[in-house]
């Protein structure tokens, strides 16, 4: 019986659709430098640089400012997005193929 494996396969499909397709994972490379969710603000600029351009997105419970800073990694890369909650990095996300030159070389590759 086939009708099983068919309702299992259909299951673990409706599962993977619930979860983001675009997430990049934990950690952002930046140059040989890696930054982790976490980390502040700071660090992330001390080891990647500027953004190539940030939004400020709001308030988080009113209180915390959430902001979205864009790193172009390069034709032959992606954009990514670093969202920070309160100065602290909450999440980061592939935006799509990247364009031009890239922005993600740490300060130390410069």
């Amino acid at each position: 019986m086939s009708m099983p494996k068919s309702i299992g396969a259909i299951a673990i499909g409706l599962m993977l659709l619930g979860f983001p397709a675009v997430s990049a994972g934990d950690t952002f490379r930046c140059g040989s430098d890696l930054v982790s969710m976490g980390d502040t603000m700071g660090k992330v600029v001390l080891t990647c640089g500027p953004p190539s351009w940030k939004d400020s997105v709001g308030y988080a419970g009113g209180l915390q400012e959430v902001q979205i800073w864009y790193y172009n990694c390069g034709r032959d890369d992606f954009l990514y997005a670093l969202y920070f909650q309160g100065g602290r990095l909450t999440r980061i996300e592939s935006q799509g193929y990247g364009s031009g030159q890239s922005d993600c070389r740490g300060p130390r590759d410069d």
